[in-house]
């Protein structure tokens, strides 16, 4: 199956999903996923991601985001946006994980998180429009071939794809102001209930 991005610009392929009338889709924590092709950020560049997620499970590392070889088969790895066990957000870089401090993330709850990287070593953590954190990254460099997907990362042995619902996955090739963030919390809370 098959959607048009929100810029109209790219066809992305979806697999194993369920489109529900909330607007959101449902990842089985298997075999879903939708992969987004191809795109540049740039050397390390900036970068903010988004998106509105509720896990149904959550296991190490579930995956949001993440941008990496097309063929899920290994390194390198160019960086995985991911909710993690202990109730934090948890990001991987190639070079090694970095967490969110706990904000007590649970199962069966809406929450729109954000990742924020400035392109020069500082990884901010939102959830519900309100920053929660930040880690120091090293550099990383950008790596032809690398794919968008959304609801699944891996690493050579295993998938760590996402159970629940993600809906509105966004990536800006930017830096989001915490303003910027807390508009785009505000414009869909009321559909959440929050």
């Amino acid at each position: 199956e098959s959607l048009l991005d929100l810029t109209g610009n790219q066809t992305v392929e979806v697999s194993d999903l369920v489109y529900n009338p909330d607007l959101t889709y449902s990842f089985d924590g298997s075999t879903s996923g939708i992969d987004c092709g191809e795109v540049i950020l740039g050397d390390n560049g900036p970068f903010t991601v988004g998106a509105w997620i509720n896990a149904t499970t959550i296991s190490a590392n579930s995956g949001i985001l993440s941008k990496v070889v097309p063929t899920q088969s290994g390194s390198p790895y160019g960086f995985m946006c991911c909710i993690h066990t202990l109730g934090k957000l948890a990001f991987f870089n190639n070079l090694g994980w970095v967490y969110s401090p706990d904000f007590g993330l649970t199962t069966n709850t809406d929450y729109y998180v954000n990742f924020v990287y400035n392109g020069d070593g500082l990884l901010k953590y939102y959830v519900n429009g309100e920053f929660v954190g930040s880690s120091t990254l090293g550099p990383w460099p950008e790596t032809a071939g690398h794919r968008i997907f959304v609801g699944s990362w891996y690493d050579s042995s295993d998938n760590y794809d996402f159970d629940g619902d993600i809906s509105v996955a966004q990536l800006y090739n930017r830096v989001l102001s915490p303003d910027e963030v807390k508009q785009n919390f505000n414009a869909l809370r009321g559909r959440y209930g929050i």
